[in-house]
């Protein structure tokens, strides 16, 4: 009978521990207080690391995860990810879709590149929450590419314009008079 309590007490300690959250740390390694992680995210410098540990609230907020991206909540979704602190490439593409509907450009392709890196949520039981992760993530990291790249060209384009009118806007020199 005392067996029996011990297999039940070390199943209970492992679903417990399954359920526990993290938060983020910088990319420096350090832990972010509550009250900075919209701050540090915003930057591009938070980093999941709780893996196993923090599985079960994972799971557990997954659906919401999911519901927050789909439509749109990205600061709600950036924070909620970064709460748990669940170290996997689905958690950073949600950090980076959330930086990106944010406009936080560099923050994004920061998440997208950590992304590449992260454990696979397709690794052992595919938990992408049909998202095809990685060709996704380097999907967006392209059309920000493309978009960067187009926004560049017309901000040229708009200064040759501007070179242009100015030139023609010179007043002409009236003419000289000699006697």
């Amino acid at each position: 009978m005392a067996r029996w309590r011990w297999i039940f007490l070390v199943i209970a300690v492992s679903l417990l521990s399954g359920c526990a959250t993290a938060g983020i740390e910088t990319a420096g390694g350090l832990q972010v207080p509550d009250a900075e992680i919209y701050s540090t995210f915003a930057q591009g410098q938070a980093r999941l690391r709780c893996g196993a540990a923090c599985s079960g609230a994972w799971g557990y907020a997954r659906r919401n995860l999911k519901q927050l991206h789909d439509t749109g909540a990205w600061r709600e979704l950036a924070l909620q990810v970064a709460r748990i602190g669940h170290d996997s490439n689905l958690g950073y593409f949600y950090l980076g879709r959330a930086a990106e509907g944010l406009g936080l450009t560099e923050a994004a392709k920061s998440y997208y590149l950590v992304a590449s890196g992260a454990l696979r949520c397709d690794a052992f039981i595919n938990n992408c929450d049909g998202f095809q992760l990685p060709q996704l993530i380097n999907t967006r990291l392209e059309s920000m590419e493309r978009a960067a790249s187009i926004a560049r060209e017309q901000a040229r384009r708009r200064e040759a314009e501007e070179a242009r009118n100015k030139v023609q806007r010179v007043p002409p020199t009236p003419p000289v008079r000699v006697d």
